[in-house]
């Protein structure tokens, strides 16, 4: 049922309460995107999961939920979003050239440069630091692989660190957002000037520190 109902900005945040021994349902979490309706109901109004605990939870809408009954139910809404924008990148990288694309696909060799920029001392091994001047004198591509524990993040951090000094502005990108939240803390922590992108729901923890919108609004 609908404890509480607030406005902050644009959106309205409803707060939710389960019934005595229920929670929030197993397959929906903090940031996932769900249809806030009726009892048994299919649809409703689309939200976000703000995040959840135990019988709590808290959903953010981006209209009043007008007509909506105190008790409610939430369910998990499919957001074509992410597979649109696979789609608009396959169309673009398809009808443009691209070195990166016939390298990857084996129709161009790959090149190297002789500008490498120098990695920081102390901090890496002899292997880690093998890997990432290899990796700084690809021009396309540079595939680092290891075991969890081996130290890729610290070599990633190292990298982005390299290329900052000599004056680029590197993106750093993760298969998930907890492994970017992760990225963004260990590069903040080394000095770098970070910007972590992304949807602020799926921001958690110290990382809302470094997100475009709070470093806008402060």
């Amino acid at each position: 049922r609908i404890e509480d109902t607030r406005r902050a900005g644009p959106r309205t945040i409803i707060r939710l309460l389960a019934p005595r021994g229920a929670a929030l349902h197993d397959g929906i979490s903090s940031g996932d995107p769900v249809f806030l309706g009726a009892p048994a109901a299919t649809s409703g109004l689309p939200g976000w999961v703000l995040g959840s605990e135990g019988r709590v939870a808290e959903i953010s809408l981006n209209r009043e939920p007008d007509g909506l009954s105190e008790a409610c139910a939430v369910s998990l809404r499919f957001d074509p979003t992410t597979w649109q924008r696979y789609a608009t990148a396959l169309s673009r990288a398809a009808g443009a050239p691209s070195p990166l694309r016939d390298v990857l696909l084996g129709t161009l060799p790959p090149s190297t440069r002789e500008d490498i920029p120098s990695l920081p001392p102390g901090r890496l091994n002899a292997a880690q630091h093998s890997a990432g001047t290899q990796a700084l004198a690809a021009c396309e591509l540079a595939l680092i692989h290891g075991p969890p524990g081996t130290g890729k993040t610290e070599l990633v951090v190292s990298l982005l660190g390299a290329l900052v000094a000599r004056g680029d502005q590197p993106w750093a990108l993760a298969a998930s957002n907890a492994a970017v939240d992760h990225l963004a803390l260990r590069a903040a922590a080394r000095g770098l000037s970070v910007v972590r992108l992304g949807h602020p729901l799926r921001v958690t923890g110290a990382a809302q520190s470094l997100t475009l919108e709070h470093r806008i609004a402060s």
